[in-house]
């Protein structure tokens, strides 16, 4: 600008160079309320120039205290990268950047306030690599936050999909408790939880790979109640399963009481194969199988009680092969019994065949008073007697085979008293049988001894048609027959002396 005397053009003067242009102003736009910015990160600083020269100084101030120039002079181009710093203000959400025109004082403006903090940063802990849930358990979602703002975004991801939030802002603690929920996902193994600091989408973290399936259950159906094992046999454990990891861990316990471990790690598969061990318990009803899963522990399941002891056997001593029974006759069934449950079952066999059940539980004591009874099959020398531990299908013994019949009877009717039969006549021996067996066995006998077999075995159809033989003795009135049934010794008859005589 010049100055001139008007009426001396010889008197003037020139003021210094000065500026005009469009009136200074300026908005900033990043940072803005509710940034989240960390020591050491790259941001932009963002404004919008309006007029000012051609450079600005930009400043950092906690509330309304100068901290630090964060550069004294930069184009007045809007933007300007910063690596952060707090400047020793701390953890703080009072920050303000400053930013003036350097040929202009009084051009100046404040950001709004904002947060500088920690680097942000996650470590999720839970749930991990070997992490199976199951929809509708509650579930601790673990993490160690560092810097970042106070609130997290929680999501669930499976593989790189997103499926849904589990919480839209949370408390940026640690720990989040959540109602497990695959969000339509489906049974999988490639489910990832990602944490997001709510004001800082740049700072974020996936957990491992975990699984999330059907609830886990157990229910153990062998052994159960009643259940006899002997140490030394092979036995399943059985259960049902639902949901659940592909292993589980099986243990014996005494009451409640853990004794050992069975299998660290089988099969989820129902099934495992066992040779009993009390694991040092000894003989008693308290013990306990639980299964639990190998990578949930909260899922697990106790068996019934059920026993442990001496190793279940049979010996049937009473019926025997010679045994011969009658119907309604009063009998011991006989047995030794080693190990066990203390009661047995008792059946009727014909050979392999079952006919009947004497009694469906009696006392493990080795005796059975039973009224025989064939169970509607007959005559037979083929019935068995099969005792069963009622708590132990697989541990039982069969009798000897044996017989069953009507009582046997027999009554000679000839030869009687004065028959008189000659060496070499064909003479009819007649008797009148009842019960025994089909056949029999006839012999000649003089004065109480014996001489010779008629027969060695024929019908027991009450008559044989005999080729009179003295056997050697001769003349004779002390003559004597005798049938003997072939099954059941026992059941004979003899005739009454009568005489033969010598050709």
């Amino acid at each position: 600008m010049k100055i001139t005397d008007t009426a001396d053009a010889a008197c003037y003067s020139y003021s210094d160079y000065f500026t005009i242009g469009e009136v200074c102003g300026f908005i900033v736009t990043n940072p803005h309320d509710g940034s989240t910015w960390m020591n050491n990160e790259e941001r932009s600083i963002l404004w919008d120039p309006s007029g000012g020269s051609g450079t600005v100084k930009i400043e950092l101030y906690l509330g309304a205290t100068p901290l630090c120039t964060i550069i004294s002079s930069t184009a007045n181009d809007g933007s300007h990268l910063w690596l952060v710093n707090d400047c020793g203000g701390g953890f703080s959400s009072e920050y303000r950047v400053k930013i003036t025109d350097t040929a202009d004082t009084t051009c100046t403006v404040f950001s709004e306030p904002f947060t500088i903090g920690a680097a942000c940063g996650f470590v999720i802990t839970n749930p991990y690599s070997s992490s199976v849930w199951a929809n509708g358990e509650e579930r601790t979602i673990l993490w160690e936050p560092s810097g970042g703002s106070g609130t997290v975004q929680i999501d669930l991801f499976k593989g790189a999909t997103l499926l849904c939030t589990i919480s839209a802002s949370t408390a940026n603690d640690g720990a989040y408790e959540w109602i497990a929920d695959d969000c339509g996902g489906g049974f999988s193994s490639e489910y990832r939880v990602k944490i997001t600091d709510t004001a800082d989408a740049n700072c974020y973290e996936y957990s491992d790979l975990f699984t999330i399936g059907a609830a886990c259950t157990f229910e153990i159906t062998n052994p159960h109640v009643g259940s006899s094992w002997s140490n030394g046999e092979g036995r399943s454990i059985l259960w049902d399963a639902t949901g659940g990891s592909g292993t589980v861990r099986i243990e014996l316990y005494h009451g409640a009481v853990a004794l050992c471990t069975i299998n660290t790690s089988t099969a989820n598969d129902g099934s495992y194969q066992w040779i009993v061990n009390d694991c040092g318990g000894g003989v008693s009803s308290e013990y306990r199988v639980k299964i639990t899963d190998t990578d949930d522990a909260n899922c697990y399941s106790y068996s019934d009680y059920f026993t442990i002891g001496e190793a279940c056997g049979f010996t049937i001593t009473n019926p025997y092969s010679a045994s011969i029974w009658r119907n309604g006759e009063s009998r011991t069934v006989l047995w030794e019994a080693s190990g066990g449950s203390g009661s047995v079952k008792i059946d009727l066999y014909e050979a392999a065949t079952f006919l009947c059940n004497i009694d469906p539980s009696t006392p493990n004591d080795g005796s059975y008073s039973w009224s025989v009874d064939d169970c509607g099959n007959g005559y037979s020398a083929e019935y068995r007697v099969k005792i069963t531990d009622v708590a132990d299908s697989t541990c039982y013994a069969y009798s000897d085979l044996f017989t069953i019949g009507e009582a046997c009877g027999i009554t000679i009717t000839n030869p009687y008293s004065a028959s008189i039969w000659s060496v070499g006549e064909n003479r009819t021996i007649m008797w009148s049988p009842t019960g025994g067996s089909g056949t029999v066995k006839i012999e000649l006998y003089h004065t109480a001894t014996y001489l010779c077999d008629i027969i060695a075995s024929t019908a027991n159809d009450g008559f044989y048609q005999w080729s009179v033989s003295d056997c050697g003795v001769g003349t004779s009135s002390e003559f004597e027959v005798k049938i003997t049934d072939s099954v059941d010794t026992s059941c004979y008859e003899y005739s009454d002396n009568f005489t033969i005589n010598a050709p």
